[in-house]
């Protein structure tokens, strides 16, 4: 899982109210609204959808996979709960897509706190 700097993720959220970020922000509704229905193959859809459309997500997952695990976690994996993990990265992708765009950050890095 990866964790990110919760100052980084209070200026994402304030920047996705913006009108800059219209899109961004109807992306994110419908990701709350995925998870709060538990909607699996809605989810697996949306998932692809919003990689190909912001391709900063996999970028995202890449560089957190080069990170030391700070803790190590063995959790099961059902397909449901894959799902739901997805979206809730792609959430935070969003996040770092309005970030580097807006210049807060430099490089995707600096929005990643630690993996584990």
């Amino acid at each position: 899982m990866i964790y990110f700097k919760e100052d980084l993720v209070k200026i994402a959220d304030k920047l996705k109210s913006t009108k800059d970020h219209v899109d961004e922000l109807n992306d994110l509704i419908e990701i709350n609204n995925t998870i709060s229905r538990n909607d699996i193959y809605y989810a697996i859809d949306l998932d692809q959808k919003l990689r190909n459309k912001y391709p900063i997500i996999n970028i995202m997952l890449d560089i957190a996979n080069s990170f030391p695990k700070k803790f190590s976690t063995n959790t099961h994996v059902t397909q449901q709960n894959n799902a739901i993990s997805s979206l809730i990265q792609d959430r935070y992708g969003i996040c770092a897509h309005m970030l580097l765009n807006d210049k807060v950050i430099p490089d995707i890095k600096e929005f990643i706190d630690y993996v584990d």
